[in-house]
């Protein structure tokens, strides 16, 4: 027998009661204690436990049971057991844990046996669909980053040899079609045929659809971009003449909400003389440098592929400097608070690239009448033009391979 009874060793190392005669002592509870002492097993080395803890049954590798499990499933599918190669396949399952290629055979055994339906997959397919797809060069993710175990490899080629040949039983223009031909190596257009009117209706197309919104959804734009353009001064302003800029913005946008920071500098001076009063005196000048560093916040209007359309509110600090022409070449300088509104427009030359080109028309609120102390009343139009990049790169590329 391979396991001896512990009861039949707890029994054998008792220690056997012992005659103990208590000795005559002018020191009874000496004695007492030395009885006790005798008849604890603890007290005796012998009635120590010594035994060995029992072995325990051997367990199964994951290798070992993955090897068996392989074997067993591929007699049944070719023997056309398909209903024994399911119940092989649902244990393996609970032992190891799903993972792309059991998904993928539990598919195409329900093909197999004229049960596929849209009940037996959800959003997490799209994900499996792409990890043996690549797009520029580049994989399209990892079964890790679409929320799957590593790919057990193994299987892989009988998951092809499956697809391979159910492929010619699948009718055309069905899902189970599609899926075959995936499986079978060729995950190029499958994404293409979902946006097809004919799958519209399908579950398969359905969670395309909300895997390429939950895409976007995500989505973190970070944005850089240099612009110039024209600043035209409208009413009393117009004294101050129009002036090109140079500026860079920086900034973002998540959910559809825009948030950008900006620095403007406009150049050259004034075609006129303009006079600008402080205290009882009068300043005659065309000397002017332009100033402005503001923050802009906005919301998408339109998102496609190509083309963004979005609306902007900012606030910021505006200004330009003047020469003094009583200090010689001390500048003087014109401060006001600038609130502003624009609508932009952007372009990007490829699909889902990065790049864009850009023009935003801003109409900016000023106040030079108080800090100029002479009739400089009026606001002014920003024309820009942007050259910039943004986007979230890694949303880029998934979307890419998505075939969005």
């Amino acid at each position: 027998m391979l396991y001896s009874s512990p009861v039949k060793h707890q029994k054998a190392l008792l220690p056997p009661l012992r005659k103990v005669r208590f000795l005559r002592s002018s020191r009874p509870i000496a004695s007492l204690a030395f009885a006790v002492l005798i008849l604890s097993p603890t007290g005796d080395p012998l009635c120590q436990d010594t035994h060995p803890s029992l072995p325990s049954p051997p367990s199964r590798s994951a290798d070992s049971i993955a090897l068996a499990s392989r074997i067993r499933l591929r007699d049944h599918y070719d023997a056309g057991h398909i209903d024994s190669a399911l119940a092989v396949l649902e244990e393996w399952s609970e032992l190891t844990g799903d993972d792309v290629m059991k998904y993928r055979l539990n598919l195409m055994l329900h093909m197999a046996a004229g049960r596929f339906s849209g009940a037996l997959y959800d959003r997490s397919l799209i994900g499996n669909l792409l990890i043996d797809r690549e797009c520029d060069g580049s994989p399209c993710g990892s079964s890790s980053t679409w929320g799957y175990s590593p790919v057990d490899e193994s299987l892989a080629p009988f998951t092809r040899r499956m697809a391979r040949e159910m492929l010619p039983r699948t009718p055309e223009g069905s899902i189970e079609r599609l899926l075959c031909e995936c499986f079978a190596g060729d995950c190029d257009s499958i994404f293409q045929s979902l946006k097809h009117p004919e799958y519209g209706e399908t579950p398969l197309a359905q969670h395309y659809d909300q895997e390429i919104q939950r895409i976007l959804a995500g989505r973190t734009d970070a944005n850089l971009a240099f612009y110039s353009g024209i600043w035209i001064p409208r009413g009393d302003n117009d004294v101050l003449g129009s002036h090109p800029f140079l500026g860079v913005v920086f900034g973002g946008a998540k959910f559809g909400y825009l948030f950008n920071v900006l620095c403007e500098v406009r150049l050259l001076n004034a075609d006129k003389s303009y006079v600008l009063g402080v205290g009882n005196r009068r300043d005659t000048t065309k000397s002017f440098t332009g100033h402005y560093l503001g923050i802009e916040a906005g919301r998408e209007l339109v998102h496609s592929i190509r083309h963004e359309v979005f609306v902007t509110g900012g606030v910021g600090f505006d200004g330009f400097l003047y020469d003094n022409p009583v200090e010689g070449d001390a500048k003087r300088a014109v401060n006001a608070f600038n609130a502003n509104v624009g609508l932009g427009y952007k372009f990007h030359p490829r699909r889902l690239s990065r790049s864009y080109v850009g023009v935003q028309v801003v109409y900016n609120f000023i106040d030079y009448q108080r800090a100029a102390g002479t009739g400089l009343a009026g606001d002014a139009v920003s024309l820009r033009i942007l050259v910039g990049r943004s986007g979230d790169t890694g949303v880029n590329q998934r979307l890419r391979c998505l075939g969005y």
